[in-house]
């Protein structure tokens, strides 16, 4: 179905700046991010004839999500986009000011010239596991911080005993947290069979299949692995212009920056003691790459075999890595 309205949001933690375009009609108004400001603004669109609706806006975490769901729920349709590519076709518009106004009829221009795909939201129970690990991740480098903080030798001792209870207190949280993570995956059978189909793969632990399981989007959302992987931020990025300029390639900065975190330490276990990964690897070798070069293509290597699993519902098959 096709919306009669286009609506570009400019959303932050108190309000957000709403510009609604209904034919060439360009409307503006600012509403509180709240759920009184979600129902005044349905009642505004409404009032101007616009019965259904294509929301754009950009993804800016928690701020957006209360709006996003209240419209998906009333059956609008909804775009989460790219901060970046925001910012690109604003650039190319050769925009000189930006207020939150301004942003928000850029952002309803955007969905207009680039009709961008629709937001889906994650299951209640993937959304569940989101939150539960990276809650622990958090915990986990707050935990760090604390003990790098000790590597000063001339700390006083009362400070010292201070650190090492936070350290304890922390230590309890990061084990309730992991036990009420795997009671989670137990009580939703299908989570843990993803799970546990992921750890099939020689080198991959617990924690890093459920960070691809809660991190990523379901893979019915791509067509393909290469797209699975581009989501994750590791497709080769190549920089070329004329017969002069000829960069090297580098990662792509844009992606899942959770997902190459929790993947760089088992993709180095992997190269060592996957014996399935280990021909690609030497292959990579002999053409004179590095070793991190080695490491970000088996990372990407990686999600091409998740989503295969994933995909197929199936345990990892080592005769099929190339």
């Amino acid at each position: 179905m096709q919306a009669n309205a286009i609506l570009g949001v400019d959303i932050s933690k108190k309000k957000f700046d709403a510009c609604l375009l209904v034919g060439s009609k360009e409307r503006h108004k600012v509403f509180y991010n709240n759920q009184e400001g979600f129902e005044k603004l349905v009642v505004w669109c409404n009032n101007h004839r616009a019965d259904f609706i294509h929301l754009c806006l950009e993804a800016t975490g928690c701020y957006s999500e209360g709006l996003v769901t209240f419209m998906y729920d009333l059956g609008h349709n909804v775009s989460m986009i790219n901060p970046a590519q925001i910012k690109a076709f604003g650039k190319s518009e050769l925009l000189r000011n930006k207020t939150d106004k301004s942003d928000a009829a850029m952002i309803a221009r955007f969905c207009i010239a680039n009709k961008p795909d629709l937001w889906k939201p994650i299951s209640p129970e993937v959304s569940c596991l989101r939150e539960l690990y990276r809650c622990l991740q958090a915990l986990k480098d707050d935990k760090l911080q604390q003990i790098n903080r000790l590597e000063n030798k001339n700390m006083y001792s009362s400070c010292k005993q201070a650190i090492l209870e936070v350290i304890a207190t922390i230590d309890k949280q990061i084990t309730a947290l992991e036990k009420e993570i795997n009671e989670h995956i137990n009580n939703h059978s299908h989570l843990k069979n993803m799970i546990e189909n992921i750890k099939t793969i020689k080198g991959i632990g617990h924690i890093t299949a459920i960070a691809v399981v809660a991190e990523m989007p379901s893979v019915d959302n791509f067509d393909n692995a290469r797209q699975f992987a581009a989501f994750a931020g590791l497709n080769p990025e190549h920089y070329q212009s004329g017969s002069s300029v000829n960069r090297k390639s580098r990662v792509c900065k844009i992606g899942s920056e959770r997902i190459q975190k929790a993947l760089y330490m088992p993709a180095i276990v992997v190269k060592n003691r996957n014996s399935h990964f280990q021909k690609f690897c030497q292959r990579l070798a002999s053409k004179g790459k590095c070793p991190m070069v080695i490491i970000v293509a088996l990372m990407r290597k990686l999600m091409h075999v998740f989503f295969g699993i994933l995909k197929n519902n199936q345990p990892f098959n080592g005769g099929l890595v190339k």
